[in-house]
């Protein structure tokens, strides 16, 4: 597989796992009806992580050369993702309690911060690097906003 292709899926991994954690946390705004407006916040920021990666893959695929894989691997991405997925279904069936929905959806946050996903691809180019930086200040206030709903 070509250097392209794997930082193309790379960040195909990272579209589905911010969908995927807009996915949660939709279905936490329905189960906790109380937190909701926060809840659809998460979930609005979620959709635009994905589309800061849809972007960055657009200017990928028209100037390779300008990126690199920075600190994630894709198992690490898929891993996270099929966590998040698996719970999400866990949660639809009810098989959850809603302290320890809340506790998992914080560490995965928590290990997003922790892998810094602003270095998850590597670029020269400012913008995306902004965007990337964004996103992960973004990840960071997920996390706290998310201990304020454990109470």
């Amino acid at each position: 597989m070509s250097k392209v292709q794997e930082l193309l899926d790379l960040i195909d991994a990272f579209t589905a796992n911010e969908l995927a954690l807009a996915g949660y946390y939709e279905l936490c705004a329905e189960k906790f009806p109380q937190e909701s407006e926060q809840w659809k916040r998460l979930m609005a920021e979620e959709e635009m992580h994905a589309q800061v990666f849809r972007k960055i893959r657009k200017s990928v695929e028209e100037k390779p050369e300008m990126w690199k894989i920075g600190r994630f691997t894709i198992q690490t991405v898929n891993l996270i993702c099929k966590s998040v997925k698996d719970k999400t279904e866990e949660l639809k069936r009810g098989s959850i309690n809603p302290k320890y929905a809340i506790n998992f959806i914080a560490d995965v946050e928590q290990s997003l911060i922790e892998g810094n996903i602003s270095k998850s691809l590597d670029t020269e180019v400012e913008e995306f690097r902004a965007l990337l930086n964004r996103v992960q200040e973004d990840t960071t206030g997920h996390k706290q906003l998310l201990l304020s709903l454990r109470k």
